[in-house]
């Protein structure tokens, strides 16, 4: 049973600096996280992008209670919705 723990819909934005825009990292600290097993699925997504296959991604292999940190590497400047599912049983 997949199991939503967070669905965060978050405009990252200004990840550059004054002039041209820039890729850069963003990092996400996911608070509450239960050591339930299983894994967590983190994405971020453009609009265009969202509920699809694409983007930056990360798993997270039985994660502890607590914080979790995750971090997007070279991200290019934009507005990014932010996915997080907290798979049980690995049935996603």
């Amino acid at each position: 049973m997949k199991t939503p723990i967070i669905a965060l819909l978050a405009a990252l934005t200004a990840l550059g600096t004054s002039g041209a825009a820039q890729a850069g990292d963003v990092t996400i600290n996911l608070t509450g996280v239960q050591a339930r097993g299983g894994q967590l699925l983190v994405s971020l997504q453009t609009r265009d992008q969202y509920r699809q296959q694409v983007g930056f991604g990360d798993i997270i292999a039985s994660p502890t209670a607590g914080t979790v940190r995750v971090t997007f590497r070279d991200v290019p400047a934009g507005d990014y919705a932010l996915s997080v599912l907290h798979d049980k049983n690995g049935d996603f």
